[in-house]
């Protein structure tokens, strides 16, 4: 084989390496890609229970202290 032919061989070889390596990191990084999404999702859900938990409290509290405000007042008001 001539030197032309060889250096070929050696930059398709050297291709080939590369590129395994690539297949290698994409396959990782759709995995890290998927894993992510499932905890986005699980946080997005905690948040939202919290929220509504939040919200919960809120409604509770002012009803509280509406009827607070309303023993205050005498009854003759």
């Amino acid at each position: 084989m001539n030197r032309q032919g060889r250096r070929l061989r050696n930059k398709l070889e050297d291709l080939q390496v590369k590129y395994s390596f690539q297949e290698d990191l994409l396959q990782s990084l759709n995995e890290i890609i998927v894993s992510q999404q499932k905890e986005l999702a699980k946080i997005k859900s905690q948040i939202r229970e919290i929220r509504e938990e939040l919200v919960a409290l809120q409604e509770n509290h002012n009803a509280m202290e509406n009827a607070e405000v309303k023993s205050e007042i005498p009854p003759h008001y």
